[in-house]
């Protein structure tokens, strides 16, 4: 293909394609570290088109945005697999193993294709969200755009991109409901039938409105059966222990006696359990395992939990895991606990958390609220 100069601009040339005439720019500059580059762009239909072009090379070159300029056609799968390789090593474990797995088996084949500087909100939902949302959970799913998220930011911050081009971006996520008493109690019914493992687990859950992950990160020696009281202070995945995300995770929670009592048959069932799977039960030992006394699998977790749901004749994206969470607190709220207390018992770090969350609860008190008010004026 032959270039033929522009007499009316430097760096414009123009060129044949069939019967007709294109234009296109070759800008020089160095980067970083004094190597010379050039940047070329063709398929302009007029002169002054490519010199418009060109001349924005400049300014972001004057503005020191060299970066911009050398990675402008990096597609998302060349800046994961960087992101990754100049970041990893402060991550923990989990976070690692979790990344590369979202990130091979789900972001890359999907939108791994697409230049990092031209992917659009709308391109990102309709080639990754709407697909994933056929066979992954929302909260999955929400995962994959927070870690996806943290490598678009880092290439703002290496000036690899002038900006997050997906900044407010939103899908719907379903973090489940509060269990209505009707529920609750048929869901609890048929806890009766269910193994002991998962049986105490949602119990636990139930009982504490503990987190599903602060719940499998317990041991046997979180638990002081004497005060009744179980300490928080980790959480665990799929891969991994770690500790609370906030300072106000780390929290004592009280117990009653019903779960108190249904801890210690549990231990004593476990304790069979290391006998008849050839293991030395130890208080150190995490207190909720499968069958085969490993450590249980967030997403069976999810799974039992499902098949209790389905057998309830309860439509199954009503609640999720986290619904007994939020079932724990919405009682609370309404035997009107003070909601500091409540606060400190979910590990939220100030009671505003928890009103915002739950301030449907709190809403449906409204009307309570006002009468009270007129007794009390009419006094």
């Amino acid at each position: 293909m032959k270039l033929v100069k522009i007499k009316t601009y430097n760096n414009v040339f123009s060129y044949k394609t069939g019967s007709q005439t294109l234009y296109t720019y070759r800008f020089r500059y160095y980067d970083l570290y004094g190597r010379r580059h050039e940047k070329q762009a063709r398929g302009f239909t007029s002169a002054l088109a490519a010199h418009k072009a060109e001349l924005k090379m400049e300014l972001k070159a004057s503005d020191n945005e060299i970066m911009q300029i050398v990675d402008s056609t990096i597609t998302v799968k060349k800046w994961l697999t960087r992101y990754y390789e100049m970041t990893n090593a402060k991550w923990k474990k989990s976070y690692r193993i979790s990344y590369q797995e979202n990130m091979s088996n789900h972001v890359i084949p999907l939108i791994g294709h697409f230049r990092l500087n031209q992917l659009t909100r709308m391109q990102y939902d309709y080639n990754l969200v709407q697909p994933l949302s056929k066979k992954l959970s929302q909260s999955t799913i929400a995962n994959i755009h927070r870690q996806f998220m943290a490598a678009v930011n880092a290439a703002v911050d290496e000036s690899i991109i002038p900006r997050n081009f997906l900044d407010n971006f939103r899908f719907k996520r379903n973090h489940g409901q509060a269990l209505t008493r009707h529920d609750l109690s048929v869901f609890n019914e048929l806890l009766i039938s269910e193994d002991a493992d998962y049986q105490t687990l949602f119990l636990t859950l139930e009982y504490t409105g503990m987190r599903k992950g602060e719940a499998l990160a317990l041991t046997w020696t979180d638990i002081d059966f004497t005060k009744k009281c179980i300490a928080i202070t980790k959480t665990r995945g799929q891969y991994a222990t770690n500790s609370p995300k906030t300072v106000a995770g780390n929290r004592v929670v009280a117990i009653g006696n019903f779960l108190t009592g249904q801890l210690k048959k549990y231990r004593l069932f476990q304790k069979k359990k290391s006998l008849k799977t050839g293991n030395t039960f130890k208080s150190d030992q995490l207190i909720f395992t499968s069958r085969l006394n490993k450590p249980i699998n967030p997403s069976t977790v999810n799974y039992h939990f499902r098949s209790l749901i389905k057998a309830a004749g309860i439509p199954k994206h009503k609640y999720v895991v986290h619904s007994l969470r939020h079932t724990h607190a919405t009682m609370l709220l309404d035997a009107k606990v003070n909601p500091v207390e409540i606060a400190k018992r979910l590990g939220h770090s100030d009671s505003t958390v928890t009103l915002a969350v739950y301030s449907h609860a709190v809403a449906g008190r409204q009307e309570q609220i006002a009468k009270q008010f007129d007794d009390i004026i009419s006094q």
